[in-house]
């Protein structure tokens, strides 16, 4: 199986993040996965489609560990760190998604 090539635990490449709302609350596992591929989201559980915007915030939750990616030391510097965290809420645990074209 191939795997990314970083410095952070290696994953296979066929493996994608969830992506929850960060205001979404606890989910029970069931309702909150969702696969990420290319074309319209799909709707399981309750969990809204994707939008983008500067008031719609997510989380990126990682399928195994059920830890969310968020910024070393809260840092906003450009090239800073990403890492799994635990889910706290802080504002360095929180995404939106932009647009490419």
């Amino acid at each position: 199986m191939r795997t990314r090539g970083c410095s952070a635990p290696e994953r296979p490449v066929e493996e994608r993040p969830e992506v929850l709302p960060a205001d979404a609350g606890v989910f029970r596992r069931a309702e909150a996965e969702r696969e990420m591929r290319p074309g319209p989201p799909r709707r399981r559980g309750g969990v809204p489609p994707p939008s983008s915007g500067p008031s719609h915030r997510y989380k990126l939750v990682n399928r195994r560990s059920g830890k969310v990616l968020g910024a070393d030391s809260a840092s906003t510097a450009d090239g800073a760190q990403v890492v799994q965290w635990k889910d706290t809420g802080a504002p360095d645990q929180q995404w939106s998604l932009v647009p490419v074209s």
